[in-house]
């Protein structure tokens, strides 16, 4: 991989929209508690209601480095799937969307796809709270580089974000990102 892993989870979160045209996306990086906290907050909180789920997903992590928290009920829901791989990084969200980059770091957004790619999207989102519930949540996404052999699932919630680095060759059929990870290689197939 030419680019760092992590960089493509940042990408997914902070390529969401136009800055000009969502004056709010300014606000979604690190949080200092310099300035105004409240209405910081309060944009945050407005940014939640995006139709957009990378959108509500950078809301969502820069409310928590405030302190603030989702509602029990939506914290824990699966929002998107990220999976690294060396033939490249695929993510899929809620609301439809999907963003890649191919083995060479080229990135990618398709707003409109084929059957299936919508088809394998929510298989991989689907898949992918079994894999969640194997691990638990982290404030942010693993910014390592990945390993030789290894593929990374990152399951995306409102409470965090839940991590599974994993040994591809070693990976039997029952591990719990097994699943996700099978669809997004059939993705990726497709995406190259």
């Amino acid at each position: 991989m030419k680019l760092l892993s992590g960089l493509f989870l940042l990408l997914c979160l902070t390529a969401a929209a136009d800055p000009a045209a969502d004056p709010r996306l300014l606000l979604l990086g690190d949080v200092a508690p310099a300035g105004d906290a409240a209405a910081t907050q309060k944009e945050l909180l407005a940014a939640t209601a995006s139709s957009e789920t990378r959108v509500r997903l950078q809301a969502w992590t820069a409310l928590r480095q405030l302190g603030v928290q989702p509602e029990a009920e939506e914290a824990w829901g699966v929002r998107g799937v990220a999976v690294e791989t060396d033939a490249g990084m695929v993510a899929v969200y809620e609301d439809g969307r999907l963003q890649w980059l191919d083995k060479d770091g080229k990135p990618g957004a398709l707003d409109s796809q084929s059957r299936e790619m919508a088809r394998l999207a929510k298989s991989m989102l689907a898949a992918a709270e079994t894999a969640m519930k194997s691990t638990r949540p982290m404030p942010h996404a693993d910014a390592s580089p990945l390993g030789k052999e290894r593929v990374r699932l990152t399951v995306l919630t409102y409470a965090g974000f839940y991590v599974l680095d994993v040994h591809a060759p070693s990976l039997a059929e029952d591990h719990p990102a097994a699943s996700p990870l099978a669809a997004a290689r059939e993705l990726l197939a497709l995406l190259e």
